[in-house]
């Protein structure tokens, strides 16, 4: 059978079969919805505190796809599909009567594998009646993870669900099941995560509140082993008071200033001739005096600074008023008891004089008391400046840990909130499964067609690598490349079976054509010298006999001489044309009949233009070398479409060392389509695609 027609009938078979195969397939029915996942995308709601990134949200939903082809959610579908058998009024009710006559002890059981997350357990009591129920609607696990799929729409947040079936009702019913499986199980899943976060949170949070207690009681511990109350306050005050005391040291030398200048101006007017007949300086009542002054100055100044001094500081304000009226009497005194000059200002000289000189003392006194307070306020303040730094310091850990406390604490609401309500990721049903009215179109000529063409694929892959893998000699330019023998022919195979009577035609004129070269060659090289041509091979069968033939009858009433001797004993058949050599060759009679072979042979060189002489193959019979030393000329006989083996190329090698005159190799039973390369063009039909592939090999335009 030609390829071409094996390409053709085998795919053409495999496509009947698949046809008859699938002749009852089950119609499907496909149902689909639209669900919409509500991710937690913003930190503020997320328990990570973190917003989401687009790799976590493809994860999410990666996970969700996994969870639906899941065993436990499965598991879950099927027991649904249960209940709906027992409720009834739907298709489950079909096949559910075993489950109605046991309805108590089958819902008994579903509870506890609903509660428990078991699994049927084969060859139990009712496990077996719920095997066998979900068997007959097939709602075996690994079916039901192969009629469904899910995936996300691009890059939203919303997913689309499909649900393939046998059965218009079943698909919707089953669809639905699903998908409450899938949010019950994805609710179960997120809220065991919240739990998880609320536990780990509320350790955290009571870690915080005790680590925020515990630096509050550090800095109440602190204030107290330092006596400080209120820090803040305490150095506003002893700022404050620092102000009030520089205020005072300022105006007091001021006042020391003015006291001076005023001296200085009451002098210069006694030495311009006022002169004073006193002498305030030696006068002890004025001295202890301005003593007393003094004291009560310094008293009205402490008295200012201590709380609760109202009246006491009255009293002694009225004590200084009280001993300046003395002094300023004692001085009228003196100064009435001196002789009365009218061109002197005695008493009016020596009351300023008298004043300047109490200023002066009282507010250089009160200067240095001043100066004193601020030196002990300042080294009081020193005192406190490592301590507010260290409050501070204390003061902002409490801060952090407060801070920390309080998100803590939020969070903590947050996920309280989440477990109470559906927990995290929540799936939402936009689109729900609806009632399938048609079926999906068969895929049947689909796969009819795949058939055909993966086997037409395989079939002819399988031709192209038996053709690059044939180490056959099918053409002259393939027998070229495998040997150094030269080709002086090729005959072509001829059948009876030949349709193309133009091809018939030209392979019989090429096989002629082809006779009758090899016929001229043997006699413009072996005629005239009364010599033997050897026709020989390799291996049996080659056609050496139909050659010999062929050239014996082309040589009929030629007017040469042709003796063909026929001494291939392994040959069984008997040619009347030929003269037989057989019975002197076989069962070892080239021994015993050596002589007469070679007389018979010298008289028919003598007697003819030429011998042919047809030998056994060379490579199995033993008088390959009797015949050599005989004959003159040899030709070898190659039948194609065989390998070439180590045996041909002992034999190639045997016939080039020896003495005789190679003529060449005629290559036999060459199929026509391979003896392009060595004739030409061959006239024979070929299809558009033949035709187009020859013209692109050729690359004939």
């Amino acid at each position: 059978m030609k390829h071409w027609l094996k390409l053709v009938l085998v795919p053409g078979l495999t496509m009947a079969l698949i046809i008859y195969m699938t002749a009852n397939g089950q119609k499907t029915y496909k149902t689909e919805a639209k669900l919409y996942l509500n991710l937690q995308e913003s930190k503020s709601t997320s328990l990570t505190d973190e917003d989401m990134k687009q790799y976590q949200i493809h994860t999410v939903f990666q996970n969700i796809v996994e969870l639906l082809k899941s065993k436990k959610p499965i598991e879950r579908v099927r027991i649904k599909a249960v209940r709906k058998g027992l409720e009834g009024g739907n298709i489950f009710s079909i096949g559910n009567e075993s489950l109605v006559a046991n309805q108590g002890e089958v819902l008994k059981r579903l509870d506890e594998m609903e509660h428990n997350n078991e699994q049927l357990r084969p060859k139990q009591f009712p496990d077996t009646l719920i095997a066998s129920y979900l068997n007959f609607h097939q709602l075996q696990i690994e079916r039901l993870k192969d009629i469904v799929m899910s995936y996300r729409i691009m890059d939203s947040n919303f997913m689309k669900f499909e649900l393939s079936e046998h059965v218009p009702e079943k698909t919707q019913i089953i669809a639905d099941l699903f998908i409450e499986a899938l949010i019950d199980e994805n609710r179960e899943i997120a809220k065991n995560k919240i739990k998880s976060h609320k536990d780990l949170i509320e350790g955290l949070v009571k870690q915080a509140k005790a680590d925020l207690d515990a630096k509050i009681k550090k800095l109440e511990n602190f204030k107290v082993e330092n006596t400080i109350i209120n820090l803040g306050e305490h150095t506003k005050a002893i700022v404050v008071y620092l102000v009030q005391l520089e205020g005072t040291r300022a105006n007091l030398m001021a006042k020391v200033s003015s006291s001076a200048k005023g001296k200085s101006e009451v002098l210069t007017t006694v030495a311009a001739g006022n002169s004073l007949s006193l002498d305030l300086t030696t006068n002890a009542e004025i001295v202890q005096l301005k003593e007393e002054l003094k004291r009560l100055n310094r008293q009205v100044l402490t008295t200012s600074m201590e709380e609760d001094n109202a009246a006491a500081l009255a009293q002694v304000k009225q004590n200084v008023e009280n001993t300046r009226k003395v002094i300023n009497d004692k001085l009228i005194e003196l100064t009435g008891k001196s002789p009365y000059d009218p061109s002197r200002i005695q008493l009016e000289l020596a009351s300023k004089y008298l004043n300047y000189d109490l200023d002066a003392e009282m507010n250089a006194d009160i200067l240095n008391v001043i100066e004193n307070e601020i030196q002990r306020v300042v080294g009081y303040a020193k005192k406190f400046a490592p301590l507010e730094s260290t409050i501070v310091a204390l003061e902002q850990e409490i801060s952090t840990a407060q801070n920390v406390y309080l998100v803590l604490l939020n969070k903590l609401n947050l996920t309280q909130t989440i477990e109470s309500g559906s927990g995290e990721n929540m799936i939402e049903v936009i689109d729900p499964p609806y009632l399938p009215t048609k079926p999906e179109p068969s895929k049947r000529p689909v796969i009819v067609a795949a058939g055909g063409i993966a086997v037409f694929v395989l079939m002819a892959a399988v031709f192209i690598i038996v053709q690059l893998l044939d180490a056959s000699i099918i053409s002259v330019e393939k027998f070229e490349r495998n040997s150094t023998l030269p080709v002086i022919g090729a005959l072509p195979r001829i059948t009876d079976k030949e349709k193309d009577q133009k091809l018939a035609k030209a392979l019989q004129l090429i096989h002629q054509q082809q006779v009758l070269q090899l016929l001229q060659m043997i006699m413009s090289k072996c005629f005239d010298d009364e010599g033997i041509l050897m026709l020989t091979s390799s291996q049996a069968g080659e056609g050496k006999h139909y050659i010999a033939m062929e050239l014996q009858s082309l040589l009929e009433g030629s007017g040469k001489k042709v003796a063909f001797v026929d001494a291939d004993w392994m040959n069984e058949n008997t040619y009347e044309s030929l003269i037989d050599f057989k019975p002197l060759v076989e069962n070892n009679g080239l021994i015993k009949n050596r002589t007469k072979i070679v007389e018979s042979l010298d008289k028919m060189k003598t007697e003819n233009d030429l011998v042919v002489l047809i030998t056994s193959p060379i490579n199995i019979s033993a008088e390959a070398g009797f015949w050599m030393e005989l004959s003159k000329h040899v030709l070898y006989v190659f039948g194609a479409n065989r390998i070439m083996t180590k045996v041909d190329q002992r034999v190639e090698k045997m016939l080039l060392e020896s003495r005789l005159q190679f003529l060449g190799t005629l290559l036999n039973r060459v199929d026509i389509e391979n003896m392009e390369d060595y004739l030409g063009e061959i006239p024979k039909k070929r299809t558009f695609i033949r035709r187009i592939t020859k013209k692109l090999i050729t690359r004939d335009f």
